[in-house]
């Protein structure tokens, strides 16, 4: 559930993003663009304050990216950058590279003096198709943004993920990253169609969910691989007979904890991700969810509770969450089963140091 020793977080600094990108947990079909609990809960932004609270002597590495905000358009970014310098921890940043201008981008760059910060720049294709995954984002700002960034010592990685409309350019794309600079350049798969060893392959499973097929009406696009609940089992047994429970938690392997823009502190993203939909919409489906439901009475929030108290917290849960994962998942915590008890999962990148 948590980690015996915690060295790496998962921070959303903010819920806000100028992108609209048609599968994002963000976007919607909805006159507002924004899903429900979006527009409930405002825009929110993490403060320094909150999170100086962090013991960040113990940390090794601060990953900002989140569910749903993009750190970049946070307004004291560099501000909280700038404190976590000051400990021995790497600061990654991950953003649509879209936003700011040269100046704060400079800023940015001679703030981030740690040899393994970075910022990785998510960009999905050159100019004639990033702009149709990466929506409301502008490929020349993006460039403009990355090439000031690196001219001015800043560490950054391309990453790209291939779509059908825009795998043609990838060889191009790397070329281009080397050109400007980028330490790497990132390939990454989607899980609407499956890259292996660059060769494109179809999902095994047409989506199941309704939302989903919304956003290719809307934005177009191919579905993705949605499990179906009764593979759940199959592809938990052999993770079953090797450890005795279903699931190898990804954020106790490797030492995570995630905390979202309100302040809430998780096991992980894919916690966070229905807990934060399900307290700003009353209606959302996250309230059935056996992770919601054990969240709800928890004391996990930062700007509230000190670290030492949330820790404890989920300490008195840990010998709960682990009995769920020993018994059938289709009837208890189906995020730890879909994402850390399975065997669906493949290398998810490729990465070329340039």
């Amino acid at each position: 559930m948590i980690p015996t020793t915690i060295r790496k977080l998962h921070i959303e600094l903010t819920n806000r993003c100028n992108a609209g990108c048609p599968l994002c947990g963000r976007t919607s079909t909805r006159p507002s663009g924004v899903t429900e609990f979006i527009e409930n809960s405002g825009w929110i932004d993490l403060q320094l304050e909150t999170l100086k609270k962090i013991p960040w002597k113990n940390m090794d590495r601060v990953n900002f990216c989140g569910n749903y905000g993009d750190p970049a358009i946070h307004p004291k970014l560099i501000d909280i950058v700038e404190y976590i310098e000051q400990f021995e921890c790497k600061v990654h940043v991950v953003t649509n590279g879209s936003l700011r201008n040269t100046e704060w981008w400079t800023k940015l760059a001679k703030t981030m003096t740690r040899r393994k910060s970075h910022v990785r720049f998510s960009i999905d294709g050159l100019r004639d198709t990033n702009h149709l995954y990466r929506r409301n984002t502008n490929f020349d700002t993006i460039i403009k943004n990355a090439q000031t960034f690196i001219d001015n010592g800043g560490r950054a990685t391309w990453v790209f993920i291939a779509f059908q409309h825009n795998e043609h350019q990838i060889d191009e794309a790397r070329e281009l990253a080397k050109k400007i600079g980028f330490k790497k350049f990132e390939l990454r798969r989607n899980n609407r169609t499956i890259l292996v060893d660059g060769v494109i392959r179809e999902p095994r499973i047409p989506p199941v969910k309704k939302i989903q097929q919304q956003m290719f009406d809307k934005f177009g696009g191919t579905p993705s691989y949605v499990p179906q609940k009764n593979e759940l089992k199959k592809w938990t047994e052999s993770t079953f007979k090797e450890s005795g429970c279903g699931i190898r938690c990804k954020s106790m392997k490797i030492e995570e904890l995630y905390i979202a823009c309100d302040g809430d502190v998780l096991p992980c993203c894919w916690w966070g991700n229905y807990q934060f939909a399900s307290k700003y919409d009353p209606n959302h489906i996250g309230h059935k969810h056996k992770h919601v439901q054990i969240l709800k009475n928890m004391k996990i929030d930062l700007r509230k509770y000190s670290w030492d108290e949330i820790i404890n917290e989920y300490e008195k849960q840990k010998d709960y969450v682990q009995l769920l994962w020993s018994n059938d998942p289709k009837n208890n915590i189906l995020e730890c089963y879909s994402q850390c008890g399975t065997q669906k999962n493949i290398d998810a990148r490729v990465e070329y140091t340039l």
